[in-house]
């Protein structure tokens, strides 16, 4: 939706997210599981455009599930609305069926119990949220794609390298799985600034 007339139109992404497709795409084509940091800043729209790289993973695949998990329960949903948005607004062509949608969930299988039985089970893949409060976000389900957003905030609520730690384990270090982690600037010493410094001196190291 346009900020200001709250319309829909067509989206133009802008550099920075054009950059961020880029490199998706570029680690899925050279055969490596997608892990990826994002320092954004307010605003700046990717959120937005990583949702629309999870639908990108479930929506045209079998048998996966995703997980988006911000600080807050309404911006973990306010997240998550991009994404079926997104499904909502697919042609007939190539909007797979679906089951449930909610504001937890978005279930892409076919409804009709019997065409399931009949061998028309549709995707069954799956898109679900959560909120970093929770310690073991992630336990006990197998998820192939992640969204940990606003991490940068997750000081406040949580203890966060607990709820990273489970929410990553919970995904396998195969091809087709996906980890990105988002979020703006919030002081030093938080865990993700210290991550992101220690990525920082990695790469340095490696140059």
């Amino acid at each position: 939706k346009n900020r200001d007339t709250r319309r829909r139109e067509r989206a133009t992404p802008t550099p920075p997210q054009l950059a961020f497709a880029w490199r998706m795409m570029y680690v899925v084509d050279s055969g490596e599981p997608v892990r990826i940091d994002i320092l954004k800043t307010r605003q700046s729209g990717f959120s937005w455009i990583v949702c629309q790289a999870i639908y990108w993973f479930i929506g045209f695949r079998d048998n996966l599930q995703s997980l988006i998990v911000s600080h807050e329960k309404p911006t973990t949903q306010r997240i998550f609305q991009y994404m079926k948005e997104t499904w909502e607004q697919l042609p007939d062509e190539i909007r797979p069926a679906r089951d449930t949608s909610n504001r937890n969930e978005l279930w892409l299988r076919n409804k009709d119990e019997a065409a399931r039985r009949d061998g028309d089970p549709g995707l069954d893949s799956k898109g679900i949220v959560d909120t970093a409060g929770k310690d073991f976000a992630g336990s006990g389900d197998a998820i192939q794609v992640v969204l940990a957003d606003e991490v940068g905030k997750w000081d406040k609520v949580c203890d966060p390298e607990t709820v990273y730690t489970s929410m990553v384990n919970a995904v396998q270090g195969e091809v087709g799985t996906a980890v990105f982690r988002a979020s703006t600037a919030c002081g030093a010493g938080t865990f993700w600034h210290s991550e992101w410094r220690a990525h920082l001196d990695g790469h340095e190291r490696a140059s």
